[in-house]
């Protein structure tokens, strides 16, 4: 944060200093203030045209704010025989977000096939594409070629738990919690659990690099699954501190679930927060039919707020909701209208 003040001072002095805007791009990278960076290295992409090397970095700045389409762009212009492998799998993770796992497989292809970090992206795509015991193959062959690293091991709980086995995925978090602890005490593990009044730790590179958050959402969706409310709850209250400006979708969406029984108002804020921010807060996917299902419970019997939501965001209807789900939601609303309709909507669904 110090070097970012000193460097941000000597930029307004010298908007054109390349060494400034090279080392701020990289800081505000590290800081995960991704938007800035792209700013950076942007502007010194401009100075420099002929560095593929940081038009690279404004691509890889821009995919990781969120602009995806603009990354993708920025991309496709570098051309230089060096940075083909990164340039490639910069475009398949970019595809991979976009859920295009074909194209990201294609652009995977042209990366060498032993590298963990291609391995990994392979294995990501079988993951999705619900082939459980492919991605735990390719999760473990990255391992023994790389060694252990937090996201290998937080993939292979992950793929665990998309595959109900909810023993070896708890083994998994199990030691991404307890090497975090060790190597990062300063992030707190536990505090608030312990009742400590504990300070924001922030979004460091240290906590990113553990991968506690994840760990910490995974066990509690785990905890969840299996019925142990409490222990939910105190996976989300041993995760690291961090102010609710600076929580992640995941984490915001998990502790609005956690908490509906005791703080529904609260509860719905968030959800309807990563609802209604798709493109700056990228939801998790299931926030949407979280949302609805919620409203029409008869805990809440919010039903007209339900039809609104179903109405004002067809695209995120057609995404994430199965039909299944939609011809549920669309009777219970109707229901509403009279019995008579809702009957005739549950029958439809019921024999489709």
């Amino acid at each position: 944060d110090v070097c970012v003040e000193m460097l941000t001072a000597e930029l307004a002095d010298a908007p054109t200093s390349r060494p400034a805007l090279s080392i701020l791009g990289h800081c505000h990278y590290h800081l995960g203030e991704f938007d800035l960076a792209a700013e950076m290295y942007e502007r010194l992409s401009r100075l420099r045209p002929e560095d593929a090397s940081v038009k690279l970095y404004h691509a890889q700045s821009l995919f990781k704010a969120g602009a995806r389409a603009d990354a993708a762009r920025a991309a496709k212009s570098i051309d230089d025989p060096n940075l083909e492998t990164q340039v490639a799998r910069l475009l398949a993770h970019i595809a991979f977000e976009e859920d295009e796992v074909a194209e990201c497989r294609a652009y995977l292809a042209k990366c060498p096939a032993d590298d963990p970090d291609v391995l990994v992206d392979g294995a990501c795509c079988d993951l999705k594409d619900g082939r459980h015991e492919d991605a735990r193959a390719g999760f473990e062959s990255a391992r023994v070629a790389g060694g252990y690293r937090p996201d290998v091991a937080y993939n292979e709980a992950l793929c665990e738990y998309r595959a109900r086995r909810y023993g070896p995925c708890l083994k998994h978090l199990a030691e991404i919690i307890e090497r975090g602890v060790r190597e990062h005490p300063e992030l707190l593990v536990g505090a608030v659990t312990e009742g400590e009044d504990a300070p924001s730790v922030g979004n460091t590179p240290a906590l990113r690099s553990t991968f506690l958050v994840e760990a910490f959402n995974l066990k509690a969706a785990v905890e969840f699954a299996m019925k142990n409310f409490d222990e939910a709850r105190e996976a989300l209250t041993d995760m690291p501190p961090r102010a609710e400006s600076e929580l992640d979708p995941v984490t915001l969406h998990n502790v609005a679930l956690m908490h509906m029984d005791t703080d529904p108002a609260d509860g719905f804020d968030k959800l309807n927060f990563l609802v209604s921010s798709p493109d700056s807060v990228p939801a998790p996917p299931e926030c949407f039919a979280n949302l609805l299902l919620l409203y029409v419970s008869p805990a809440h019997g919010f039903y007209d707020l339900a039809a609104d939501v179903l109405a004002e965001h067809p695209v995120l209807a057609q995404k994430h909701l199965s039909a299944d789900a939609y011809e549920y939601l669309d009777a219970v609303i109707a229901a509403r209208r009279g019995p008579e309709e809702a009957f005739r909507r549950f029958e439809r669904a019921a024999n489709a």
